[in-house]
């Protein structure tokens, strides 16, 4: 195997197949399925941002032939190596970079994903412009992270804060404020909004301590079932299922709880 990778190895370092010297450069390599022209359009939108799938499909090529042009595995005598998006500056003009600064303000909520779509530009565009990293000079800087909390406005933290504090689950939360339920759960956590929370966000318990020690005491004392127990005590079944898996109140429960089992006569 050494030697045959050697002997192949050599063949390309030398430029010569079955002892034929070629040029091997561009469209005079045989394995070659692009021309030149195409190799330079390609070349041309990775420099623009567009993807490597967006980019075969434009030229009519394969996406493994784009990979290798922008890998620099390929045309070398064009790229110099690999091929860098230049930030998608390229596709931009000032009248565009107005357009978008002017709704990512206007539309906090709106993902850069979405204003792509909108005005059919490249994704790493509208990136650029919004992270501060192109069009400063029209942009004057950063303009939106559209992150997470970000996406939460400030007059809507207090609302999602009492939420929080009411135990309503995470995600009718997130759907309520349409962000995504990793931002919410940032929120409770205390690692962002910390000038509204203070840290991290103490729950009120949503049933009386009266109530808990009750459900403890049916389901280590009673063979009762747990839907039983749940409208006896008046709280939903699967509070109870969590109490006695010792999920919740351990401070009441002492853990998991192990029920009695009724003797068989």
């Amino acid at each position: 195997m050494e030697r045959k990778k050697k002997r192949w190895l050599t063949v390309l370092e030398e430029g010569a197949i079955d002892g034929r010297a070629y040029d091997k450069s561009g469209e005079s390599n045989p394995t070659c399925t692009i021309t030149g022209k195409q190799a330079e359009q390609i070349i041309k939108l990775i420099k623009e941002g567009l993807s490597y799938r967006e980019v075969a499909e434009t030229v009519g090529t394969t996406i493994w032939v784009v990979e290798h042009i922008g890998r620099g595995d390929t045309w070398l005598h064009l790229t110099g190596g690999r091929v860098k998006t230049n930030n998608a500056s390229y596709v931009l003009n000032t009248e565009l970079v107005k357009k978008i600064t002017q709704i990512i303000k206007d539309n906090p909520k709106m993902t850069y994903k979405q204003i792509s779509v909108l005005l059919n530009l490249p994704l790493a565009a509208i990136q650029g412009v919004g992270g501060g990293r192109t069009w400063t000079e029209v942009t004057g800087g950063k303009i939106s992270n559209k992150h997470g909390s970000s996406l939460i406005l400030q007059t809507e933290i207090d609302d999602v804060i009492k939420l929080i504090k009411k135990r309503v689950p995470y995600r009718e939360i997130a759907k309520q404020f349409n962000v995504s339920k990793s931002a919410i759960e940032k929120i409770a956590q205390g690692t962002t909004w910390t000038n509204k929370t203070g840290g991290k966000i103490e729950k009120v318990d949503k049933y009386s301590k009266e109530k808990i020690l009750k459900v403890v005491y049916l389901l280590k004392n009673t063979n009762l079932f747990q839907k039983d127990i749940a409208q006896m005590v008046g709280i939903p079944q699967s509070v109870v299922q969590k109490i006695g898996a010792g999920k919740i109140y351990q401070d009441l429960s002492g853990g998991k709880i192990r029920r009695k089992r009724s003797k068989l006569k």
